[in-house]
């Protein structure tokens, strides 16, 4: 009796031993699938982006690309100052600028000199923009062609220079705008074969209530009531600021001497605005500020 409740006994401790190693044999065998099957989730989550970032590449993330490169190739800012002026002009660094000391003579040598401003701006595609102090004893006259040709004024932006009507005698005061504004316009040469897009200051009310001017009211883009630079003259003592000049074109004896480019149509002249060298010029120009 003893003996058959012995062998009852081991057989079901092999019994419980047989099913004990069963059991560990299917948790592994449950373990290594689940292990698998995350292994096969991850190499496909892996695939996926790489074909995601495949596809965008070629097309659906090009804008994205686009925007990033835009950010990196913006074009950072520079300042440049004209000592005597105090007049500042910040500017993309893809413009390159120059500056010298300039040294005029007040009317007669024997009455001394004075010291003013000369900056020029270069875009890499090559337009020129200048920057003049000390400008006085401006004049001219204007021809009979000058009254004759249309300038087309095709954009204007008040700045933040103002106290200009300061400058003038109450008479004149409606004549001059007491804040300064950056114009574009679009200018003929004397046979009205050629048009030259211009860009200048003006605080002339005749230009900035206007969409229409004639070469004659444009000769002096550009020029504005300067508020730093000291001329001064032996005889009287008296100190006198003169006028400055920004803008597009030479003006002959204060600025380097430069021609930029004319088109065979006013369309062409006008398309040339949307470039990127005229649209900052524009910026430039309608952006300059006193320390």
């Amino acid at each position: 009796m003893v003996s058959q409740n012995n062998n009852s006994s081991r057989s079901q401790i092999v019994s419980l031993s047989r099913s004990s190693r069963k059991y560990k044999i299917a948790l592994a065998v449950l373990s290594v699938a689940l292990l698998s099957t995350l292994v096969c989730i991850a190499y496909m989550i892996m695939v996926g982006k790489e074909s995601k970032e495949q596809i965008n590449s070629n097309g659906g993330s090009k804008s994205v690309a686009i925007s990033s490169a835009a950010k990196t190739d913006k074009p950072q800012m520079k300042e440049i100052c004209g000592t005597n002026e105090k007049l500042c002009i910040k500017y993309p660094d893809n413009w390159k600028a120059e500056a010298e000391d300039a040294v005029h003579s007040v009317g007669d040598q024997s009455n001394g000199v004075y010291h003013a401003d000369k900056i020029t701006l270069t875009h890499s595609n090559g337009l020129k923009l200048a920057f003049a102090s000390g400008l006085s004893s401006l004049g001219g006259a204007c021809t009979e062609e000058d009254n004759n040709l249309s300038v087309e004024i095709v954009r204007k932006d008040m700045t933040n220079l103002k106290g200009y009507q300061a400058y003038v005698p109450a008479e004149y005061s409606t004549y001059t705008n007491d804040s300064a504004f950056a114009l574009g316009v679009i200018v003929p040469n004397t046979d009205g074969t050629k048009f030259t897009p211009e860009i200048g200051l003006s605080t002339a009310n005749k230009l900035i209530n206007n969409n229409q001017a004639k070469v004659c009211d444009v000769k002096m883009l550009g020029v504005i009531n300067a508020k730093n630079t000291n001329i001064t003259t032996k005889s009287s003592g008296s100190p006198d600021h003169g006028q400055l000049f920004i803008g597009t074109k030479e003006f002959s004896g204060y600025t380097a001497s430069f021609q930029n480019k004319s088109y065979n149509t006013r369309e062409e002249a006008r398309k040339a605005f949307e470039g990127e060298d005229y649209k900052q010029a524009y910026e430039i120009i309608r952006s300059v500020y006193y320390k």
